[in-house]
Order: C-alpha cells, then structure tokens, then sequence
C-alpha cells in the first residue's frame, strides 16, 4: 500500500507552498486523530475545474483545489468533517478550510459515508462538531 501511494495516477500539481504548509498541517492533525482515537476514515483528492490549467508535455490538469473527508468513531460516538483547500500557497488556520461533508459531497457529486446507517450519516455529514475535532471555531 505504501507503494501505492507514490504511483504517477496517484498524483496531482500540488502548489509546493500549499504541499509543504496548511495541506501538511491537515495531515499531520489526521495522524493526531488516528493516533489518539485509534481508527479514522479518509477520503482525499482533487477538484478540477471544466477547463482547467495544465502543465507538460502530457498536459496534466492542474486542480483548483484539494479536499478531504474524514470519518472518525470517537469513544462511541461518530463523527465527520471535510475540508476544502485552494490550490495556492494562501496560509489561513485550520477552522477556514473546514466543511460540513455535504458540502464536500455536492462538490465532488461523491456520497462518501453511505455504508453508515442514515440517521447516523445525515447527522454527521450536515454539521461539523468542533469541539469533537478539537478545531477552534
């Protein structure tokens, strides 16, 4: 799997400031919360405008944006939360990239937590428990 990860269809023009600095954050908090509540669900990738930039002889599309989605069972209790990253090197705080996972749903046109009973899944995906992510507000 770790292999996997480094495949070129795996890949996606990430602005290096971007890379290095508030995506790397988000990651690093991921880790946190899998470390700390022992198991966590994510779902990543881009989001391509219609006619988007690109790059190299290959013309790679170059994303607008980046975002994740990330399902955590916390001590009993289910939890969601997405966020949204533009694809340029801006510097904000971790509360600015957060989104309710039907917002992140009607972005992508994915249903990401559909295995989970509905009443749980509308629940979580509609509204982001700061305090649970421990995420200022």
């Amino acid at each position: 799997a770790m292999r996997e990860c480094f495949y070129l269809s795996n890949i996606c023009p990430q602005n290096h400031s971007l890379n290095e600095g508030d995506w790397n954050y988000l990651e690093n908090r991921v880790r946190g919360w899998a470390s700390f509540f022992g198991k966590v669900y994510v779902v990543c990738g881009p989001l391509v405008a219609a006619h988007p930039d690109v790059i190299g002889e290959n013309c790679i599309a170059v994303p607008d944006s980046f975002y994740k989605v990330v399902l955590c069972n916390m001590r009993g209790t289910w939890n969601a939360v997405g966020f949204v990253y533009a694809n340029d090197g801006a510097h904000h705080n971790l509360n600015h990239y957060c989104r309710t996972v039907d917002c992140v749903e009607q972005l992508t046109g994915i249903d990401f937590f559909c295995q989970l009973p509905d009443d749980i899944e509308n629940q979580i995906e509609k509204e982001i428990d700061w305090e649970a992510w421990r995420i200022r507000h």
